[in-house]
């Protein structure tokens, strides 16, 4: 059940069934966040405010943001 695995995602799914991966997000602020939503086939949200962290996932997030606030506003 741990990231970046998609064990708990999948655990989710079966008590709410209406879970669909591909209508999902998954934002956080670390590699094995995203790698869990690319995993479990939903778009990836990085927040956080470092820039080399920003380029060096760069391949592994859809979107980016420096604060979860600022990704909140953008909804």
């Amino acid at each position: 059940m741990r990231k970046p695995e998609i064990g708990m995602a999948l655990e989710a799914q079966k008590i709410f069934p209406e879970i669909d991966f591909e209508k999902s997000v998954m934002a956080g602020d670390s590699e094995s966040d995203m790698l869990f939503g690319r995993n479990a086939g939903m778009k990836t949200v990085l927040i956080n405010q470092n820039k080399e962290d920003s380029e060096r996932l760069s391949l592994l997030y859809d979107f980016a943001y420096p604060d979860l606030m600022s990704f909140a506003y953008d909804l």
